[in-house]
């Protein structure tokens, strides 16, 4: 299996079961940081159990995806920035990649992620 999600994170509401259980064990399979939330802590916890025992790296997050203020809680604790994006931030960054100062920008990532990456 290749390691195409090397250095990314990635986040599965409804992790601790089911198809959101297989979608977490895929992700970090292939490389992938993997943020396993589930309204059922314990089930997010078996699984993050699962996929470290393969050697993979996962979390577990006890989260209520129903509720904003608990899915945001969850993880802007986890961004190094200590906030989300304001949407003028994502902004910036698009227009400066439809401008003509991104001349040479191609073929690459930018991650507008409050130092996720970096973490």
């Amino acid at each position: 299996m290749t390691r195409r999600f090397e250095n990314r994170v990635a986040v599965v509401i409804g992790g601790g079961s089911g198809m959101g259980r297989a979608i977490c064990h895929r992700l970090a399979a292939e490389g992938a940081y993997v943020h396993v939330a589930d309204v059922n802590g314990g089930a997010a916890k078996a699984v993050t159990e699962e996929i470290l025992g393969h050697g993979d790296a996962a979390q577990a997050e006890e989260v209520d995806a129903t509720s904003l203020a608990d899915l945001m809680g969850a993880f802007i604790a986890n961004i190094p920035l200590g906030r989300a994006a304001k949407p003028e931030e994502i902004a910036s960054v698009v227009a400066f990649l439809a401008s003509d100062d991104a001349a040479m920008v191609t073929g690459v990532a930018i991650p507008v992620d409050g130092g996720m990456v970096a973490k």
